[in-house]
């Protein structure tokens, strides 16, 4: 079970890293404000994932602290992954990210991404104060002479057997290149996802190379680059200069034999800043890493024998279904305009041992959606439906005989089709999301006991619906996105929703009232309630919240004014008993709970 629970955290990050490494998810990191966060939690994600790596090859029995981490290890990259895809989810719509209600929903996001990150120094923090991260009694090659002990960069590989991406073949066309004469800095280029850094990390962790260098470096550029002052700090630590040395980085690079890796350069102006902070010594050489031709050029000085571009892989080759069969499809967003989803590759159905896959477009006339029932091995699944029966028959078929599926996001102008279909998906599903014009749940709704997670976007469902949902026993967190509810009155009926802790409810202009009745919610936490611009402005807007006895925090914006029903609110949040009063957020105020 140890094992078991090891295994499925692994396969947990390596989703999360596939998709929180996508071209995609920079572009929107830096549209919402938050690139930075998202760089620090991808790598101290990398860190977790060598640190189970480890423990998975070790063979022993953990210990329960090990066991703790994992678990929260696995928590926590489940949540950034709900947090990315949630993201994805909204920006399907056209022009979302940068206009209109979106900017809302986009300051929510970037806040949850910087809470994730709060949480992971947290995690981080705290296993540290436990020694959880100790080494192994027989630990790899040790690089303290090189000063690697505190950079988590040099501690993901353990072994070329744990190689995240076989790229094997460009590995040593790229030693080649960086061991020829007068390459003093190599440049590694190509899109984001594409396996850069784990290309340059097999070299930077290759015995054969490093024998060959007297120290070694490896440094990623933070964004923004104000200074390269703290990258200098880092480097003299890691290439063993001691404090005292009057030497600076240049000197010692030209002294001495070094490898320096500079990893996501992002601009041409950062790379000037950074390199005035090396030498161009005749036996030591640099590698850079970025996602643009020019800056990879820059940093040549537009030698092109000394650029190194790095290509998909075909499909057809071995190590295409390698790279397909360990970091999730669905990464590059092909179309600027909004369409966050890819076309789903040609004889897909060849990955048979495919885990994660989403979100890939099925577009009408195409036999994907029938070849997506041999991938058996499917734990997440996310697709992107034109508008065709034919397809959508074929589609039912798929999703019900995946197995082992956990995770299903459908997304379709309508999904009337899951309605009227006999297919019912697999009964072990543990999270669902539906984007599109539904109007009546299916019947296959109510078996589904492993819900844990429903989020609805435009289904335009009806209050009988939401008893469906109600009654899914093991149901933990509900949204109700952008009209997906129909209907003027909602109302969460006594005896339902008995284990839901968090419930979501935004943009439906429908809703007038929301009612709370005696015996539902009993374990509530978070009731977030946004641009619902129809609520009634009285206590019947939102009406017994005093029966929310777990609440801990009640949140009303982008309502409309509705000074009445924010008062009403008030009132009832002051008859909790003070211990227990949850937080209330109206517009842009924070009640407390003194």
């Amino acid at each position: 079970m140890e094992a078991t629970a090891v295994s499925l955290t692994r396969t947990v990050l390596d989703g999360v890293l596939g998709s929180a490494g996508t071209a995609m998810v920079d572009e929107a990191a830096l549209l919402l404000g938050v690139r930075r966060e998202v760089d620090f939690i991808r790598s101290e994600l990398q860190m977790m994932q060598s640190f189970l790596r480890v423990q998975s090859s070790a063979g022993a029995a953990c210990k329960d602290t090990v066991k703790t981490c994992v678990k929260q290890v696995r928590d926590l990259a489940c949540d950034l992954e709900d947090c990315l895809l949630d993201f994805t989810l909204h920006a399907s719509r056209a022009r979302w990210l940068r206009w209109g209600p979106g900017i809302v929903a986009r300051h929510r996001v970037a806040g949850r991404i910087r809470e994730l990150k709060a949480s992971v120094v947290e995690l981080n923090q705290r296993n540290q104060r436990y020694n959880v991260f100790v080494a192994d009694k027989d630990p790899p090659a040790a690089s303290d002479e090189h000063g690697h002990a505190d950079d988590g960069y040099h501690q993901l590989a353990y072994g070329e057997q744990h190689q995240d991406i076989e790229r094997l073949n460009e590995m040593g066309d790229l030693a080649k290149l960086v061991t020829k004469d007068g390459a003093r800095v190599v440049s590694v280029w190509g899109m984001g996802g594409m396996g850069k850094s784990s290309l340059v990390r097999m070299l930077y962790n290759n015995n054969d190379l490093i024998d060959g260098f007297d120290c070694r470096a490896w440094v990623t550029v933070p964004h923004p680059l104000d200074s390269a002052d703290e990258l200098e700090q880092r480097l003299r630590k890691q290439l063993g200069m001691k404090p005292a040395d009057d030497l600076g980085v240049p000197a010692w690079m030209e002294e001495k034999s070094c490898l320096v890796v500079v990893d996501d350069v992002a601009t041409r102006e950062e790379w000037e800043l950074i390199s005035q902070r090396l030498g161009t010594g005749s036996r030591s050489r640099v590698v850079v890493t970025t996602r643009r031709e020019d800056v990879a050029r820059r940093c040549v000085r537009d030698v092109l024998q000394h650029v190194y571009e790095l290509r998909p892989l075909e499909v057809e080759g071995e190590e295409a279904r390698k790279l397909l069969y360990r970091k999730r499809l669905g990464g590059e967003n092909k179309d600027r305009q909004g369409e966050f989803s890819v076309t789903t590759p040609e004889r897909i159905e060849k990955l048979r041992n495919l885990q994660v896959l989403g979100v890939v477009r099925i577009a009408q006339g195409s036999e994907a959606a029938r070849n997506l029932g041999k991938l058996t091995s499917l734990r997440r699944l996310g697709v992107d439906v034109a508008a065709s029966q034919e397809v959508w028959m074929d589609l039912c078929r798929s999703i019900a005989s995946l197995v082992r599926l956990e995770r299903l996001e459908v997304r379709s102008e309508s999904l009337e089709f899951l309605k009227d279909t006999k297919e019912s998906p697999p009964k072990h599903l543990t999270s669902l999301r539906l984007c599109g014009r539904l109007g009546k749940l299916p019947e296959w709704m109510g078996s589904l006991n492993d819900l844990g997670k429903v989020k609805l976007l435009r289904t335009q469902l009806k209050q009988i619906d939401i008893e469906v949902i109600g009654n899914l026993p093991n149901l933990t967190l509900l949204a109700l996105w952008e009209e997906s509810f129909a209907e003027g009155s909602l109302c969460f009926s006594e005896g339902t929703f008995q284990k839901l802790k968090l419930l979501y409810i935004e943009g439906s202009e429908n809703i007038e009232t929301i009612k709370i009745e005696e015996g539902t919610l009993p374990v509530l936490e978070k009731l977030e309630v946004k641009k619902c611009i129809s609520l009634h402005d009285s206590e019947l807007g939102l009406s017994r919240v005093k029966f929310l006895e777990n609440l801990n925090e009640l949140v009303l914006t982008s309502c409309g004014d509705k000074p009445q029903l924010e008062k009403a609110l008030q009132r009832q949040i002051s008859g909790f008993e003070l211990a227990k009063r949850p937080k209330l957020i109206t517009g842009k105020s924070i009640v407390t709970r003194s």
